[in-house]
């Protein structure tokens, strides 16, 4: 049984929007250093999968126009790094 995850995430709010506009792919953004994870091998390559799929759907979705109208006015920022978007769960 595994424990508690170890992964951290380091990024910037450019980087984001980057990432949003899909102006910036995460490959590159983790070459470049925009995106930083450590954690251990296999917490690493769950994270890319999870990181992946969820900036694929979010591309697409609707709904993440408005998620990332708060994000660039500042509302899910604090102290110039990345606060958690927020979520809801599916009804």
């Amino acid at each position: 049984q595994e424990g508690p995850s170890t992964i951290r995430l380091e990024t910037d709010g450019t980087t984001v929007d980057a990432l949003l506009d899909g102006t910036l792919g995460l490959l590159t953004a983790l070459l470049e250093d925009r995106v930083v994870l450590r954690g251990s091998p296999a917490e690493l390559l769950r994270a890319w999968d999870a990181w992946r799929v969820w900036l694929n759907g979010a591309v697409r979705c609707r709904s993440m126009r408005a998620v990332s109208a708060r994000w660039r006015s500042g509302g899910a920022r604090r102290g110039g790094r990345c606060a958690a978007l927020g979520s809801r769960r599916a009804r």
